[in-house]
């Protein structure tokens, strides 16, 4: 076994922090190369590190207000940007995994609703939304996004 194959074994912590390291300056370089490990052991633990530092979501930077979480801003190129549904100031009332019910996000913490937006890529997230300029007693609409891996190029 190399040096280098006996630190890629088994997730090893330095191993881990070079693909981290990497998915912040380039995700979509470190994604490509750890999609092409032969290893199903080691992929798994590349990605598992790319996603630790680039997530699985939508792409929308979140803060709370009224204990409600609101989109500040979206970030470029990701689901919630390319969708065209969502806009900066939009507050979440609901959010659903896949066709599962809706569980309410007020009073929520953040961390708890950032944790709900996350998820595996490709698969559903529904938001119940009401526009910035709505009143607090409008019907929400619902938004239907797929997560996409964040990803990162500087």
């Amino acid at each position: 076994m190399s040096k280098l194959q006996s630190l890629q074994a088994g997730g090893h912590p330095f191993f881990d922090s070079v693909f981290a390291n990497w998915a912040q300056q380039d995700t979509d370089a470190a994604l490509q190369y750890a999609e092409q490990l032969s290893d199903p052991t080691e992929r798994d633990a590349a990605m598992k590190a790319i996603q630790s530092v680039a997530p699985v979501g939508i792409g929308a930077e979140l803060r709370m207000q009224d204990g409600l979480p609101i989109i500040n801003r979206l970030l470029p190129g990701t689901p919630a940007d390319l969708g065209g549904q969502l806009q900066p100031g939009d507050r979440i009332v609901a959010m659903a995994q896949g066709n599962n019910s809706f569980v309410d996000a007020r009073g929520m913490a953040l961390v708890d609703v950032v944790q709900a937006i996350r998820g595996v890529p490709g698969s559903l997230l529904q938001l119940q939304v009401l526009s910035a300029d709505a009143p607090p007693d409008a019907t929400p609409r619902t938004v239907a996004i797929f997560r996409g891996q964040i990803k990162f190029k500087r």
